[in-house]
């Protein structure tokens, strides 16, 4: 009997020795498991950031070249209307140069530029009356309606 409960203590002490060896393996195994999915998550975090950033960074180029180009549209409407009014200006200056010439030339101005230019002319004829104008017959007579 002495040797069954020797026998029955000692099996006891193994088996304990073994659940605590199969514990102590078990910790080890979920501890290893959590430092896994917590580097895996800090990885996730660190890898979100830099996406982030990388987004914030092309959308930081995309709005400045979109403000370049709207820059570089308004210096070219700019350079456009000065040029288009240059060349108005200029064509002003020769067409006043012109004029001056066929003035010295003595060529009546007003018969020159109104030449050919009316679509229709009214002619008022009186003695100091007040004129009485129909417009309906003058337009039905040039084929107006």
């Amino acid at each position: 009997m002495h040797n069954q409960a020797i026998e029955a203590r000692t099996k006891l002490q193994l088996e304990r020795a073994t659940e605590e060896q199969a514990q102590a393996l078990e910790n080890f195994k979920l501890e290893s498991q959590m430092k896994r999915v917590d580097k895996r998550h800090i990885e996730q975090v660190a890898e979100t950031r830099h996406l982030m950033e990388l987004a914030q960074e092309k959308a930081t180029a995309d709005l400045k070249i979109r403000e370049q180009n709207q820059e570089s549209r308004r210096k070219q409407r700019l350079a456009d209307s000065q040029s288009r009014v240059e060349s108005e200006r200029v064509l002003h200056s020769e067409q006043q140069a012109f004029h001056g010439e066929l003035k010295t030339l003595g060529v009546d101005l007003t018969s020159f530029l109104t030449q050919h230019r009316a679509d229709n002319v009214i002619e008022l004829r009186g003695n100091g009356a007040r004129p009485h104008v129909h417009l309906d017959r003058l337009s039905k007579r040039n084929g107006q309606s």
